[in-house]
């Protein structure tokens, strides 16, 4: 007889972030051997997981449809967006069918959707439905878009309002993880813990031994960018290559189980949410740089200014500033307890419900 309860992880797969995440919460709570684990996604995600885990039997992983970010040389893209909307309806037709198939046949506990958006299939099947979305944090630094351009204020209500709205219309809890140090409110629906990063960032290492390097984002958009800035700088630059033979997305952890960030004595990084906490975990000296007309990363990087005195990267000269900066002061560590409380809130909830 298996006593084993079932659990669906749905996530985005446009970045690898999402994939960090649920890395993390394998780590604390969903490794143990009571939960038959069934994991949904697409894209980068699925092709890094898949690695990942290959050699895992407790993780089925099931690949989804993949939805394309809307995305040109300028960054984030409206356009690209609405041009993309009938592709998006039939893409998320045919994986909800699928997903609701699944859900018949395994009956989980509960579902967990990383940026993902396959609720109704879930509310079909009467499954709880837990989201995990930053988009509370964000929207709740909305006066910070003051300064950005119409495209980002588009791609706020877009991306950041509509999936708040959706998370809040259609989830049974939303967990929002922020590194922001100014107040974010709870409620009953949306409960605001730390930043959600794997143990091996939460590490103490020993003094770093090179100076700089430039890691692109996980999406990949804009890299061109960033390898500029490594060219320019003489730094040691990771581009998120999951492509070769290696496991470790961003090449950002070695076989030995050690962030390479921990080698460096400063990183200039995307403003993705993952990858800043990382840092912050990590006490890095670093510098976030955005990418353009993407909301959620401009907020992020005025969040780290604003409230971390970091150095703003649209200044003239901003990345001679950081350098020089490096050895200027030590950074302590940050600490990053999100995935430690949503294991318990998953520990509890599945005790309460089981």
């Amino acid at each position: 007889m298996n006593n084993k309860r079932a659990l669906f992880y749905l996530m985005a797969g446009s970045g690898l972030g999402n994939a960090a995440r649920f890395e993390a919460l394998y780590e604390e709570e969903l490794h143990h051997k009571n939960y038959e684990l069934h994991i949904y996604c697409w894209g980068r995600s699925l092709q890094y997981l898949k690695k990942k885990y290959e050699d895992k039997p407790s993780i089925n992983l099931h690949p989804l449809s993949p939805y394309n970010l809307g995305h040109d040389k300028d960054g984030l893209s409206s356009y690209d967006f609405f041009l993309s909307i009938p592709k998006y309806i039939k893409t998320f037709l045919i994986n909800s069918r699928y997903i609701y198939s699944q859900a018949i046949t395994h009956r989980p506990k509960l579902s967990i959707h990383d940026s993902d958006y396959h609720y109704f299939a879930l509310m079909f099947a009467k499954v709880p439905r837990f989201a995990i979305s930053q988009s509370w944090m964000i929207i709740s630094r909305w006066n910070y878009l003051k300064g950005s351009n119409l495209k980002t204020k588009v791609n706020f209500i877009l991306y950041e309002v509509l999936e708040l709205l959706f998370s809040y219309m259609f989830s049974s809890k939303i967990l929002c993880p922020s590194f922001s140090k100014r107040p974010i409110s709870s409620t009953e629906k949306i409960l605001v813990v730390g930043p959600i990063v794997r143990k091996a960032f939460q590490s103490t290492y020993p003094k770093p031994s090179k100076f700089l390097a430039v890691l692109s984002g996980g999406s990949g958009i804009q890299r061109e960018k960033l390898l500029a800035l490594a060219t320019k700088l003489k730094a040691d630059d990771f581009l998120s290559n999951i492509d070769s033979p290696k496991t470790n997305y961003y090449e950002s952890i070695d076989p030995s189980g050690v962030p390479i960030l921990s080698k460096y004595q400063g990183v200039i990084i995307q403003a993705g949410h993952v990858l800043i906490s990382e840092c912050l975990a990590l006490g890095v000296h670093f510098l976030a740089v955005p990418i353009d007309n993407h909301p959620e990363q401009f907020i992020n990087t005025l969040i780290l200014q604003i409230e971390y005195n970091k150095i703003d990267d649209k200044l003239a000269g901003a990345q001679e500033e950081f350098t020089k900066s490096i050895n200027s002061q030590i950074i302590g560590q940050t600490k990053c307890e999100g995935a430690q409380e949503v294991a318990l809130l998953l520990k509890n909830f599945l005790d309460t419900n089981s």
